[in-house]
């Protein structure tokens, strides 16, 4: 019996989180569902942090190799949270995980139920199912910068009210323009991160495609791009 519901628990899992190198980013019909693709040439580090009120997402986290996608995450309709990469990370001898950029204070993988980032990143933002049935979705600065991003709805039917609803983006690499007060270095001198001054001033003039984007629509799949290319446009 043991070994029995151990291989519906694990069956479970592969069906909550696929992760593979194809290309099929088809919608699941009827459920709000989420895709990340890291397009990177170097491993990301997923988080994904709930709102408070909102459930945690059905996702064990993970370590995204280059070109490694993560698929069908089901999003409950009214789920609000972010998501972020963490970058440059490491595990010391006695087993602390410690990443760069977007690190979460965990010292693990999972970042726990606080979600708090101890570096910049850039973060994904959702608050599906709002006043009049609209999903909330965008790219916010103000923690930072870390890595290019986009967040891709997929609306059934194609368009909604007579228009596609947009893509939210911020797919330039700031860090080279990054002021010497805002860099976050890594141990070789690189420049790996971009930390916010004041309002953000900065990052959010080199990047003004990074906003707040709204849609009324119903069953959706978001797919978050790290470094997205442009095919992705």
């Amino acid at each position: 019996m043991a070994t029995r519901a151990a291989s519906r628990s694990l069956l479970a899992l592969l069906l909550v989180l696929t992760v593979s190198a194809s290309d099929d980013f088809a919608p699941s019909p009827k459920a709000d569902t989420l895709n990340i693709k890291n397009n990177c040439a170097f491993k990301v580090a997923l988080v994904i942090s709930p709102k408070q009120g909102s459930p945690a997402l059905g996702f064990t986290a993970v370590e995204l190799r280059p070109y490694e996608y993560a698929l069908g995450i089901p999003m409950p309709h009214e789920w609000s949270g972010r998501i972020w990469g963490r970058t440059d990370c490491s595990t010391d001898g006695n087993g602390k995980f410690t990443c760069a950029t977007g690190d979460c204070g965990s010292g693990r993988m999972e970042c726990g139920g606080g979600g708090r980032r101890g570096e910049p990143a850039t973060v994904a933002v959702f608050a599906l199912g709002g006043k009049g049935g609209r999903d909330a979705y965008g790219i916010s600065l103000d923690d930072g910068y870390n890595l290019p991003m986009q967040v891709s709805p997929y609306v059934f039917g194609a368009s909604q009210g007579g228009r596609q609803c947009s893509p939210a983006r911020c797919a330039v690499d700031l860090d080279a323009a990054c002021p010497a007060d805002q860099q976050v270095k890594a141990p070789g001198g690189r420049v790996v991160a971009c930390k916010p001054s004041g309002n953000s001033g900065f990052l959010k003039n080199a990047c003004s495609t990074a906003k707040s984007l709204s849609c009324a629509v119903v069953d959706t799949t978001y797919t978050v791009t790290f470094c997205p290319d442009n095919s992705e446009f």
